[in-house]
């Protein structure tokens, strides 16, 4: 299951990021890809809760900073993406 849930994360970010799915790794943040701006990140959290059925804080999106950091939060909601 984490395997099919990171391919789908990957897909949501890569779809509203305009970039290649395999191309993203836990590094990946603002700073690296271009369209990762505040609207997108936005939308990506937004997307993310839709998909995985689950609810995130305002606080919890503050503190993603990239890709590792949101696998980590839904590993902690029981959506295992490792």
């Amino acid at each position: 299951m984490s395997h099919e849930n990171r391919s789908k994360l990957n897909e949501i970010i890569a779809t509203l990021l305009e970039v290649e799915a395999e191309s993203l790794s836990n590094d990946c943040s603002p700073e690296t890809i271009e369209h990762w701006d505040s609207l997108n990140h936005l939308n990506i959290c937004v997307a993310v809760e839709q998909e995985f059925g689950i609810t995130l804080t305002t606080d919890e999106m503050v503190a993603i900073r990239n890709v590792g950091d949101l696998v980590a939060l839904l590993n902690t909601k029981n959506v295992v993406c490792a």
